[in-house]
């Protein structure tokens, strides 16, 4: 006779099953049997147990979206670093374009914008760029690149960037003065070969962060607008107004054409 892992549940070789006490007619055929079922069931409510604890700790995100009428499910624990950047910006990308959905019809939007590259947008000096997002509106051109982190971003006095996540590790990452001022002089160029070079004093680039928590230090220290998911709206429709809707018409054709005929 044996006990089944300490659970009550005893095995006589023979006949005998025993179970709190209580004794029952067996084989030991079904005993093979029971055992098994047993610790079937064992295994699956310990994989339900790590489950649960795993998607509490963070281990797995489960996204309600689904695609093809099927659940995605996204397993980070897999995914490198320059993978976890990706679905990330993309994530940050949807928001802010959520965002900007609610300006107004005065207010024209592209999403995800590239001039170059094979695009039919081109300049006449072959400079190129993917911009995340371009707002042309009575108060100006924004081109806003959009960013999706948590924790505290902080610029020391040269320019340099930070992230520091929960207050305890610090790391440097890439500051991007360099690829916004690529966009705005790239944008400049489109312009330019369009004639409309003379509309460079309206066009503002900004930083959009797709996090209303994110704690921001040093921005003084940037030369551009940084701003929150929950101030972008408001900082964009509250400025002076500086184009006339027949301008904001011609731009919008500019860099979003109707399709002919």
């Amino acid at each position: 006779m044996f006990n089944f892992f300490g659970t009550g549940v005893q095995f006589q070789t023979g006949t005998l099953f025993n179970l709190s006490g209580q004794t029952v007619q067996f084989y030991p055929v079904y005993s093979i049997i029971i055992t098994f079922a047993i610790v079937d069931v064992l295994l699956i409510i310990v994989s339900l147990i790590y489950l649960w604890e795993s998607i509490k700790k963070g281990r797995y995100q489960i996204s309600t979206q689904t695609t093809s009428y099927r659940t995605k499910i996204d397993i980070q624990d897999y995914a490198d670093d320059e993978t976890r950047r990706r679905i990330a910006g993309e994530k940050g990308e949807r928001r802010i374009a959520f965002q900007l959905k609610y300006l107004g019809p005065e207010f024209k939007v592209i999403n995800s914008i590239e001039i170059g590259n094979g695009s039919y947008k081109y300049t006449s000096d072959g400079l190129e760029a993917q911009i995340d997002h371009l707002v042309i509106g009575p108060t100006g051109i924004f081109h806003i690149d959009a960013k999706n982190f948590s924790g505290k971003l902080i610029i020391d006095s040269y320019g340099r960037w930070f992230k520091q996540k929960q207050g305890y590790e610090t790391k440097s990452i890439e500051n991007p003065l360099g690829q916004l001022e690529r966009h705005h002089e790239v944008l400049l160029s489109y312009l330019r070969k369009h004639q409309m070079e003379h509309l460079k004093t309206f066009m503002f680039p900004i930083i959009a962060f797709a996090n209303d928590e994110i704690i921001i230090e040093g921005q003084s220290n940037f030369p551009y607008l940084i701003l929150r998911e929950d101030e972008l709206l408001h900082n964009i429709k509250n400025r002076p107004e500086v184009l006339q809707e027949n301008i904001v018409c011609d731009l919008y054709e500019i860099f979003y054409p109707s399709p002919k005929g």
